[in-house]
């Protein structure tokens, strides 16, 4: 029956139950995205976070998607909050906001070396948010953890720095994962007074011509202020998989893609053993290899790959393209025998880099049960 069809009571009555209806399904929303990210699928399907799984597959605007995942990952810790957003005991606004602010005291915490938050203290907290808008909430939450006042700032900037700061969230992406452009400022004014303060030379970033390569001189992904540090020139005796992080200077760490899709995807070696590499090692295994690629190696890798992740969904054929914490891969595993050639080395971005291994664990794990 259409709503112009009913009279006032009635069209109440049922929009009431439309938005139980609603807030169920939500609740239901929730513990579908908690499984695609126990599963890894986002990845699998070529997205690189479940953000862009959200806003590019599932159609959610930016801050439909970011509300939704914030209370999905609460929602692991105190899957109580399922039912509570069911009944709409708590909304899922509030839910996201506590979310985050769990993330923020967790990252103080470690700061201090100081134990996170447990899932029982999480859900005292929620308890006392039952019921709350997201304003009083907000308050409860600033009082609870000490939250510091927070002043807001406004600039303009033309569109070259918006690019570069887009392009340094990536290179960053190892202490500022969620790209939150305020903790990217914060990080680049702490790291910069490091460096002054000990009379070192200001790093600057680099871009050649074609913005397809760009390097921090004397600045490190994992610790700005230490300066660059020396290539490594062995074989460590570590087999797993450690590509170099794209955020360190280019010049020093490795970089590839391959233009065959097929390849560009992720693929396993099984067999090593017809690598000419792998037969050099069995022949003499005194032969000591190094990790380390040249630079002209690396920029033709950047240039081959566009500075893009390129893992490719064997399925649906939808490329990644994320240039969000790219690293430097060996397509043909390095500690079964792979080489450094071009041919041999692509980019990806750091989550589907950790994929690759997933689906190698995954992989063994079906192996062994089979066996």
């Amino acid at each position: 029956m259409q709503p112009r069809n009913v009279s006032d009571e009635q069209l109440i009555f049922d929009l009431k139950k439309l938005v139980q209806k609603e807030r169920t399904l939500i609740a239901q929303i929730l513990e579908y995205l908690r499984e695609v990210e126990h599963r890894k699928l986002y990845l699998a399907r070529g997205y690189s976070s479940m953000f862009a799984f959200c806003t590019e597959c599932l159609g959610y605007s930016e801050p439909e998607a970011q509300i939704r995942i914030q209370a999905m990952r609460l929602s692991r810790d105190v899957p109580e909050i399922q039912s509570q957003i069911a009944s709409g005991e708590l909304s899922l606004s509030v839910a996201a906001l506590a979310q985050s602010a769990f993330r923020n005291e967790n990252g103080r915490r470690a700061e201090n070396d100081l134990p996170p938050l447990s899932p029982w203290e999480k859900k005292h907290i929620i308890n006392e948010l039952s019921g709350s808008t997201k304003q009083v909430a907000r308050e409860k939450l600033a009082k609870t953890f000490g939250e510091p006042v927070k002043v807001k700032l406004t600039f303009e900037a033309e569109e070259d720095l918006l690019r570069d700061l887009d392009e340094l969230k990536g290179l960053l992406a190892s202490q500022n994962y969620s790209g939150d452009l305020g903790n990217l400022i914060r990080i680049m004014t702490k790291n910069m007074l490091k460096q002054v303060r000990k009379n070192k030379p200001v790093p600057e970033l680099e871009y050649d011509q074609n913005r397809s390569i760009a390097k921090l001189e004397n600045l490190s992904t994992t610790t700005l202020d230490e300066g660059p540090s020396n290539p490594p020139t062995q074989l460590s005796e570590d087999p797993s998989h450690s590509p170099a992080q794209l955020g360190e200077d280019p010049s020093q760490s490795p970089t590839q893609v391959s233009e065959d899709p097929n390849q560009s995807s992720v693929q396993f070696s099984e067999d090593p053993i017809h690598s000419p590499i792998a037969k050099q090692l069995k022949s003499n295994p005194k032969i000591t290899r190094s990790r380390y690629i040249d630079a002209q190696t690396r920029r033709k890798v950047w240039q081959k790959s566009n500075a893009r992740c390129t893992y490719v969904d064997p399925i649906t054929g939808r490329q990644c393209g994320s240039r969000h914490g790219l690293e430097i891969d060996h397509i043909h595993e390095f500690a079964k025998g792979g080489s450094n050639d071009l041919e041999n080395l692509r980019l990806l971005c750091s989550a589907h880099n950790k994929f690759r291994n997933y689906q190698r664990d995954q992989c063994k794990g079906l192996k062994s049960r089979s066996s």
